[in-house]
This record gives structure tokens, sequence and C-alpha cells, in this order.
């Protein structure tokens, strides 16, 4: 098993932070996903996350790419809001 706390993130503009589930916790309530669903996404993803840091950083793109094809299995309709949302600035 993977220590979480090591797994780093390439962000879109090149920077590289450690995982944080509470970002991507917020980024699914944020979009309008249902509580319910929230927890859910977020622990596939990460267990994704987890399986496939072991050859370094994973892009914060594929991530979201990840969470789009798990809510459009769960829940098209927060796909679609959640693929659409965009982090406020």
């Amino acid at each position: 098993m993977i220590n979480l706390a090591i797994i780093q993130i390439t962000k879109r503009d090149g920077v590289i932070e450690d995982w944080n589930k509470d970002k991507l916790l917020n980024s699914i309530t944020h979009a309008g996903v249902s509580p319910r669903e929230v927890e859910s996404v977020a622990n596939l993803t990460e267990a994704w996350v987890e399986k496939n840091s072991q050859s370094g950083p994973i892009k914060s793109t594929d991530i979201r790419a990840k969470v789009i094809d798990i809510l459009r299995a769960v829940d098209p309709k927060a796909a679609g809001a959640f693929e659409t949302y965009k982090k406020p600035v």
C-alpha cells in the first residue's frame, strides 16, 4: 500500500503538489454532485490515484478525467455538471 501523503500531482500549470483528498471532495461537491455520491466517487478516485501513482506524479487532468468516468457510471447528470464546473479563481 502506498502512503497517500507522498503521492504527487502535477497541476495544469506544472506545479507539483501533494495529494489532497479534501481538494477532490470540494471540487466534486461544488460541481453539484449529491452528498451521497461525493464520498463514493472520491474514494474510487483515490483508489485509482493510489494504483496509478507508482511511476511518479499523476496529472491533475488525468484525475479529472477519471472522476468524470466514475460519475458517468454513477450519475450522468452529475458527470456533466462536474465536466463543466470551473474552479473559482
